[in-house]
Formats: C-alpha cells, structure tokens, sequence
C-alpha cells in the first residue's frame, strides 16, 4: 500500500520541469529582449502584443512541426491546454528568434518623419505612414504596379508574417525624388 503511494507520488514529482512550475505574466512594459530571457510559463495571448508574434504565422508553424510528427512542447516550447495556448519560455525563446520574431524594427514614437527618413532597417509599413504623409493604401498601390517593388521602392509584403515592410535604405531615397518632383514649380509669369 506504501509503494503505490510512493508510485504515484513520484511520477506527480516528474510531471513538471523546475521552469514548468510557474505560470507567469509578462511585467507591464517589458521589453522582448528581456522577457525572452525569463523562465517560465505565460499564456501565448500575454507575450504576442510584446513579441509581436502574427498568430496566423504562429499557428501555421505548430501545424507545420505537427504534420512532421515533431513534439510541439520540446522542440516550440508552446502547447494548447484547455482552449488556450501557453509558452514556455526556456524553449520558446530561441525558437521564437530563429522562426518567430519580426524581421523589422519598432519605429519610437518620438520619431518624427524626418528622422525616420534618415534611419536605416526595416520598419513595418503600418508604423512608416503614421510618420509621412502617405497613406498605406497608396504605398500598397504603387508597389503593386512595379514590377520589382522591393528594388525600386523599397516596399513588399512578408508573407509569413503578412505584413509590408519598408527598407529605409531604399524607401527614404524613393519618397524624397518623389517629394522634390512633386513640389509646386510657383506661378506661372
């Protein structure tokens, strides 16, 4: 009767890896760097506003790893229980920097145009035309019309994340000829 206890007690034991223990939340205005160096466990919905994690692209990697046969929870670090998704990190941080993370910037909101036209990297579209007067619509559209958009304009659309990005090296160069093209020429004498 004794053993059977000591049986069950044991397995109870090695149900959860020490970082396993604690579910935890992100601490109001941490940085990704830094939660992603924390241990724990945190619901997926607490990390994506910080990691800035597309759940479409998310759940289309656990599908991916599942189709292959993988274990989501070792190689991801991410598993459904009940209906919610939950992350741990010790393993869920480097294969979010490897598969997951942004391949673009955060553009600071004390930025204004003129500073984000003289930065270089990869920024997402959405952040850009809150700084310069061009609505993403218009960017979209002209970039739909060239025929090697990412070259000339520096625009293009990330499918894994489905999103537009914008490399200032090239965009910033485009929009000032266009800036100065379109400038009023004055009145006519």
């Amino acid at each position: 009767m004794n053993d059977g206890l000591q049986d069950s007690h044991a397995v109870v034991e090695a149900l959860f890896q020490d970082d396993e223990q604690t579910l935890r939340k992100p601490d109001p205005g941490v940085d990704p760097e830094a939660l992603l160096r924390q241990d724990g466990v945190y619901f997926l919905k607490d990390v994506v506003p910080i990691l800035a994690i597309s759940n479409k692209e998310f759940r289309s990697q656990v599908e991916a790893l599942e189709r292959q046969g993988q274990d989501v929870w070792a190689v991801m670090g991410a598993r459904k229980v009940w209906r919610h998704w939950m992350v741990r990190m010790k393993v869920f941080a480097d294969y979010y920097r490897a598969q997951l993370a942004p391949r673009w910037q955060s553009v600071p909101d004390e930025w204004d145009g003129n500073r984000l036209m003289s930065a270089k990297g990869v920024f997402r579209m959405s952040d850009v035309v809150r700084k310069i007067p061009f609505s993403a619509n218009q960017i979209r559209h002209k970039a739909k019309t060239l025929p090697d958009a990412r070259r000339i304009m520096g625009v293009w659309k990330d499918e894994r994340a489905s999103v537009y990005l914008v490399d200032m090296a090239v965009f910033a160069p485009w929009v000032a000829r266009l800036w100065r093209e379109s400038e009023p020429k004055g009145p006519k004498k």
